[in-house]
């Protein structure tokens, strides 16, 4: 969503702040519209980091210390600059994982 945000000055970061706020009983909804969001502008979701982080998020730890990595590893790469691409998913080790991926270059 950073990379939306650069070409919509501030939307993007109004809902991506209004997302990372959200409950258990609203996110699903938030986190859809993001998704279509980013979908729309042909910017790319790492589905299996989401799914790996809304078991986090909507679990039994939801309001512990392991949602609050994810809400702020989801900030970091929010405010990651779009010349900087995040780390390899597939790196355990690395947690500069969320809902934003990297873009095609061709």
């Amino acid at each position: 969503m950073g990379l939306l945000d650069k070409a919509q000055v501030g939307s993007a970061s109004r809902r991506f702040m209004q997302l990372l706020g959200r409950d258990g009983s609203t996110l699903p909804h938030h986190l859809r519209q993001a998704i279509q969001l980013l979908s729309s502008h042909e910017i790319p979701v790492h589905y299996g980091q989401l799914l790996d982080d809304l078991v986090v998020l909507l679990g039994p730890s939801r309001a512990g210390e392991p949602a609050a990595r994810v809400r702020l590893r989801w900030a970091r790469e929010f405010y990651m600059p779009a010349t900087i691409e995040p780390s390899d998913p597939s790196d355990p080790t690395d947690e500069s994982h969320s809902v934003e991926r990297r873009r095609d270059d061709s």
